[in-house]
């Protein structure tokens, strides 16, 4: 066996380990993100409650008023992410945000000072 022969052999077996590797980093990363999603909701800049996005059920969740029985949302919880089915507020951006699963992508509702944030296991405290 030549050095030139050993040499492409040596390249390619590393090439396949380095591959095998970045594969199973990708496929675990997304399976945990997937298995481990909350979506944290806010009232006044302090948590309210905590939806489990794990489970497949579809619920709905209302964010009351601070000290009062006024519903001033409502969330709609479906396929592992949330959105805002309904609101008091005048502009409905919070409802227009539509349908959120990842963690990037905050629903903010300015005028009744509600915002709702998706967190994983752990890269948040779960309530």
């Amino acid at each position: 066996m030549d050095k030139k022969t050993l040499r492409n052999d040596i390249i390619l077996i590393a090439s396949l380990l380095l591959a095998a590797i970045i594969s199973l980093i990708v496929v675990f990363s997304l399976r945990s993100k997937k298995d481990n999603k909350y979506a944290n909701v806010y009232v006044q800049n302090e948590i309210s409650f905590t939806i489990d996005l794990q489970e497949d059920e579809e619920k709905d969740y209302h964010v009351y008023a601070f000290n009062s029985d006024k519903v001033l949302l409502t969330i709609h919880k479906i396929d592992h992410g949330v959105k805002v089915s309904s609101s008091t507020c005048p502009h409905k951006d919070c409802v227009q945000t539509g349908y959120v699963n990842v963690t990037n992508k905050p629903i903010i509702c300015a005028y009744n000072q509600v915002y709702i944030i998706i967190e994983t296991k752990a890269a948040g405290t779960i309530r």
